[in-house]
């Protein structure tokens, strides 16, 4: 190495040399964010701690998309979040194989209601964190009031769709659907597990309704 008065310099040169840091990845990881790229695996690990196979990867990924455009959609604003196709990841990745949850989607989102709910949010998961704006999506004080009447109406309207919810899966669960779906044939037992998935899909959009309103 040849050493100056820049340190820099030094610093520079001694980073190129360095050998590349090994990574792990598995053949169903998703693609990174190009946009939102700030994740953790703090909530969803909590969910899914190991490793997940290739098919609740890759259903993820799918349903993701199908349910994020659902949800942004009812917000004036939210066709200026992007949302891209599989295999990108949007809110949910999957990395080194682990699921993952992207801090920087939720912060571009919540943004189209209320830029300082956005740097609430990246601040729960890295406190002092800062390069928020980067993420934030521009549009006027008249969408963004258009915008948090929605998410008002769906905070109202939450806890009876919840109750509702509650009270079909418990009926379902102590009827012989279980049994019924253990005697299913692979292209029936296909078809339910889409059928699951899309009800699914419903659900998480509610939790995001409730997510929002604790932001």
């Amino acid at each position: 190495m040849t050493l100056t008065r820049d340190n820099s310099h030094i610093e520079t040169e001694t980073k190129l040399r360095s050998p590349p840091v090994p990574s792990f990845q598995t053949g169903w990881d998703t693609q990174p964010n190009p946009l939102y790229d700030i994740w953790t695996v703090t909530n969803a690990s909590e969910i899914l701690p190991d490793v997940v196979t290739p098919l609740v990867a890759s259903t993820f990924n799918h349903y993701d998309e199908i349910s994020l455009r659902r949800f942004m959609r009812e917000f004036p604003g939210g066709h200026k979040v992007r949302i891209f196709k599989p295999p990108v990841a949007n809110f949910f990745g999957v990395f080194a194989g682990r699921l993952a949850v992207n801090v920087g989607f939720t912060a571009a989102a919540m943004s189209i209601l209320d830029p300082r709910i956005a740097e609430a949010m990246l601040q729960q998961f890295f406190t002092g964190a800062g390069g928020t704006e980067r993420f934030l999506v521009t549009t006027s004080d008249k969408v963004r009031a258009a915008n948090y009447e929605v998410a008002t109406a769906q905070r109202r309207g939450a806890p009876g769709q919840l109750a509702a919810d509650k009270l079909r899966l418990l009926a379902e669960r102590s009827g012989r659907r279980a049994s019924a779906d253990a005697q299913l044939t692979t292209a029936q037992a296909w078809s339910r597990w889409e059928a699951l998935w899309e009800d699914n899909t419903d659900l998480l959009n509610r939790h995001y309704v409730v997510s929002v309103a604790a932001a």
